[in-house]
């Protein structure tokens, strides 16, 4: 049975007290050392098919000039990689593929499957705009979306209403997965009801309700819908400090 984590490393910075630590504008420049290494020994135990990442860092200065993402997929002995910076190709934001540090900013989804087709979308609206589009073969095919959506709420609407468009243009079992900075169920809803997906949190019965901040968990920005092909087995937010987010494990089978 397939295992599927999503987890947000806040790229590998190591913010798990407290809001005062984001006042250490250090961390933005130089990750914690070794935090990877023990964020990778962490999955093993957990043993991922399927690994979302948010927030990756792809060889700045702070991560040490090291590809977060590759490192933990050669780690994890993961095969196949998709990878993006997050900011958009035009128009005025596309100014952080130029900077330092903010140009190696993304998100990736790493798999033990193949991948039959991979694409990145990018959304209109907000800073963060791209959208990982990733078909893997497990032997039938699954549509995985990896989103990390806009802080403000109007921005983030406009964001959630081209993604459920992307929903609907796939023919396969879809899993939209990410930090999706939603503050309250109603957007998740708008997008159930645009689309077909189901969220796969209705089956967590574990303590742990809400994703972060790690440290004293209240809310549950991220969050992992799918297409009712597909049904959930198993559905748990970890409770381990290695990022200020929570990682979020499920294991599911297609129906």
């Amino acid at each position: 049975m397939p295992r599927f984590i999503l987890y947000n490393i806040e790229y590998c910075e190591g913010t798990t007290k407290g809001l005062y630590q984001y006042l250490n504008l250090f961390r933005a420049v130089r990750s914690k050392k070794e935090l990877d290494s023990q964020m990778v020994d962490f999955l093993k135990t957990l043993s991922p098919d399927i690994l979302a990442l948010v927030e990756v860092d792809s060889g700045s200065l702070r991560s040490r000039h090291q590809d977060q993402s590759a490192r933990f997929m050669n780690k994890l002995n993961l095969k196949n990689l998709a990878y993006s910076v997050k900011y958009p190709l035009v128009g005025f934001f596309r100014i952080f593929r130029k900077m330092p540090i903010f140009k190696f900013q993304g998100n990736a989804l790493l798999s033990k499957y193949s991948f039959g087709e991979i694409k990145y979308h990018y959304l209109s609206k907000g800073t963060k705009r791209v959208v990982i589009q990733a078909t893997a073969n497990l032997p039938d095919p699954i549509t995985f979306l990896i989103v990390h959506l806009a802080l403000r709420k109007k921005t983030r609407l406009k964001q959630l209403k081209e993604v459920a468009e992307l929903v609907n243009n796939v023919k396969n079992p879809v899993f939209l997965a990410g930090d999706f900075n939603t503050f309250s169920t109603e957007e998740l809803d708008f997008l159930m009801k645009e689309t077909e997906l189901v969220d796969a949190y209705h089956f967590n019965n574990k303590k742990i309700k809400f994703t972060e901040p790690s440290w004293k968990p209240k809310y549950r920005l991220d969050n992992i819908l799918v297409s009712p092909q597909i049904r959930i087995t198993n559905y748990e937010i970890i409770d381990v400090r290695f990022s200020d987010h929570l990682p979020v494990l499920v294991d599911f089978e297609l129906i």
